[in-house]
């Protein structure tokens, strides 16, 4: 089960604001707040923002482009400056000061539209 208690403030607003927007279901997402040792043991990143609790990963298996580009929409527009998109339907979205977007592979690029969001029907 994902820690969200402790999410930071950020990450915490963030959440809620897509919750209660209904473009997340809460049983969507898969991970919070990580501790060091959990988020070594799970392969995360040396410095992941779920270390620092600004972080969530969500599970949008079995969505479509136009509800994956809804939740990167609102989640972007409710302050999230760190979106991953994964190969099989997961998404990465965090509160970190400096904004960063990647996508399969580890790639830092990532396809923007025209008014500036993530084009996910780039992503498999």
């Amino acid at each position: 089960m994902a820690n969200l208690e402790d999410l930071s403030p950020s990450a915490r607003a963030l959440y809620d604001s897509l919750v209660s927007s209904g473009l997340l279901s809460p049983g969507a997402i898969t991970s919070g707040y990580r501790s060091p040792s959990h988020n070594a043991s799970v392969g995360g990143a040396s410095r992941s923002q779920h270390t620092h609790g600004n972080a969530i990963d969500i599970s949008t298996k079995g969505w479509d482009d136009a509800q994956r580009q809804s939740l990167l929409d609102a989640a972007i527009a409710a302050g999230a400056k760190g979106v991953g998109v994964y190969p099989g339907g997961s998404i990465h979205l965090d509160v970190r000061e400096t904004p960063a977007v990647w996508g399969p592979g580890g790639s830092y690029r990532a396809p923007r539209l025209k008014d500036g969001t993530v084009d996910v029907s780039a992503f498999p």
